[in-house]
């Protein structure tokens, strides 16, 4: 079974330290109407950890309550067929589904372990049917080989502008709990994760995270970007609006930089 390995060894990233956050699966920040404007592409790159006995991970979520929404997680069961990590995208009219990269399918399998410490880069073109989605575990390939281009068409508009964002919590019920560092998700941009030297602006070559300053450098400033401790972590350094923190949030007892 492949499995992607977090780096060995103290710091890395450059000298960079990475603090944590624990989202105990109840608690969350929201945007009630998220500043994303009106794309067909999308990246995004997170740090996890997803704790023994997890279920479900959540990540981020659009429209909660909608029929259908926008959402990424991560999923550790190691039951051989089950688990894996996912991002799905929507159209603006919530009927069409523009992409979806998961690895709970396929042999080997492409999926977290439990307390390990991992980055998803996953982003989307759905400026066709035939643009590019990438999805990454750490430095592995995670796409499904049945997606390697979105469903989308002419005129698609990813949801997220306008409607209620959630980080920490997939769902409007609870959630399994999950440690997260550096949040950052750009609307707007389809940023190639296949890219090596894409992916050593977000995880360095030891398996270490890299300061997002390089990303927002190389990238553009995300329109939402949580970075820091529990209380840094409460602000959105990104374009895309205020979050208010329903709930609690803690430090997590580890980071990606141990």
């Amino acid at each position: 079974m492949l499995r992607p390995q977090a780096g060995s060894g103290d710091g890395g990233g450059g000298g960079y330290t990475a603090q944590a956050v624990h989202w105990d699966g109840a608690s969350y920040l929201e945007n009630a109407a998220l500043n994303s404007g009106a794309h067909d592409k999308l990246s995004f790159a997170v740090w996890f950890l997803c704790p023994a006995g997890a279920s479900i991970c959540g990540f981020w979520i659009t429209d909660p309550d909608a029929p259908n929404f926008s959402y990424g997680e991560a999923d550790p069961d190691p039951t051989p067929g089950f688990g894996g990590i996912q991002f799905t995208l929507v159209d603006v009219d919530q009927d069409t589904y523009l992409a979806e990269v998961k690895s709970s399918h396929g042999d080997p399998l492409v999926k977290p372990d439990y307390d390990t410490w991992y980055v998803y880069m996953g982003s989307a073109d759905c400026s066709d049917s035939l643009g590019k989605l990438t999805g990454y575990l750490n430095d592995v390939d995670a796409l499904n080989p049945d997606r390697s281009s979105n469903g989308g068409g002419p005129g698609a508009v990813i949801a997220g502008d306008g409607v209620a964002m959630r980080i920490g919590l997939p769902d409007p019920t609870p959630r399994d709990p999950v440690d997260m560092a550096n949040f950052l998700m750009w609307y707007g941009q389809a940023i190639d994760w296949s890219v090596e030297a894409n992916r050593r602006f977000i995880i360095d070559a030891g398996g270490k995270p890299v300061n997002p300053a390089l990303a927002v450098a190389e990238f553009g400033t995300p329109t939402v970007m949580f970075v820091g401790d529990a209380t840094a972590f409460q602000t959105n350094q990104g374009t895309g609006g205020t979050f208010t923190l329903s709930g609690s949030l803690t430090n997590a007892t580890t980071s990606p930089s141990d």
